[in-house]
């Protein structure tokens, strides 16, 4: 096992996704979601990484549970991987505007109300998101749950180019509100473009839970469901020099239906490494987005370290 920037792309060759588009189109998001199912199982007995990262995640979640004394989780490898796929379909619809307008709904929350008074009245954040869930779907279609006002969205990604996910479909994204900003090399020159959308009102997020392969040194250790785990520093300094309210996001899918939670990070204390206590505060959030959506958990890659 290795990082997940050292995983290949299993089974999602252009000429897939494409018949997976196409049957999509034809005959509905729900025929395509059984075609899916099909392709997993074909694609299961050779998908041995992500089979061994699914099987570790059960083992670290219900050795949790246990210890917490509340009812364990069923370990379900196939599940898991075939909800992972049904994400990237949802993803696409998501992204070229096929996904309801109204199928998103925010908790409720103090937090949640927060958010959206602080979007609303044209003033930006910064939202640290996790691989747990859709949260493109949030991104493209939260404009009804925001409220009055539709931000753009700019979601710090690295090597774009290298996806063969990316580059066939978000790239052809009809949702112009939302873009991808490649960070592989940030510079003074990014910081600054970041500084003027969320000056403008905009939001940035950035994934919280997968290390940078252009610096995978850079980390802070915490702890996730009992066990140490590594979070990339460098997304959490950059929050904190930005100086805008920060929010820790999921958007996860229950019956059809797509449910973001919502949680604003604390005030800022200083520590002897710049966004080590937002870390902490992250690792938090995620542990417990794992406990209440575990089938939902699409980081196939050793996450959790010995």
């Amino acid at each position: 096992m290795s990082e997940w920037f050292n995983q290949k792309e299993k089974y999602a060759g252009v000429l897939r996704i494409k018949i997976v588009w196409w049957f999509c189109i034809v005959f509905g998001r729900r025929a395509a979601r059984f075609l899916i199912f099909f392709i997993v199982v074909f694609a299961y007995p050779f998908l041995a990484e992500a089979r061994i990262s699914a099987k570790k995640f059960f083992g670290v979640l219900n050795e949790f549970e246990k210890r917490r004394g509340i009812s364990t989780t069923k370990p379900r490898v196939f599940r898991l991987i075939y909800n992972y796929a049904l994400s990237m379909l949802d993803k696409m619809l998501s992204l070229s505007g096929r996904i309801p307008k109204n199928c998103v709904f925010f908790e409720n929350s103090s937090d949640v109300e927060e958010f959206k008074t602080l979007v609303n009245s044209g003033k930006g954040a910064f939202l640290i998101f996790s691989h747990i869930g859709n949260f493109e779907v949030l991104g493209t279609n939260g404009a009804e749950a925001f409220g009055t006002r539709k931000p753009e969205i700019f979601a710090l990604v690295e090597n774009w180019s290298e996806s063969v996910f990316r580059t066939e479909f978000l790239s052809k994204s009809k949702e112009n509100s939302f873009h991808f900003l490649d960070v592989s090399n940030i510079n003074i020159a990014t910081f600054e473009h970041l500084d003027t959308e969320l000056e403008r009102g905009n939001l940035i997020i950035a994934a919280g839970d997968r290390l940078s392969k252009r610096t995978p040194e850079k980390f802070f250790e915490e702890i996730v469901l009992g066990k140490k785990c590594n979070l990339p520093s460098g997304v959490f300094q950059l929050a904190e020099m930005l100086k805008r309210p920060v929010f820790f996001a999921n958007c996860v899918e229950k019956n059809g239906k797509y449910f973001a939670s919502v949680k604003k990070a604390g005030k800022r204390v200083p520590s002897k490494r710049r966004g080590e206590n937002l870390a902490r505060e992250y690792a938090a959030f995620l542990e417990k987005s794992a406990l209440d959506t575990p089938l939902q958990w699409f980081n196939f890659f050793d996450f959790f370290k010995s």
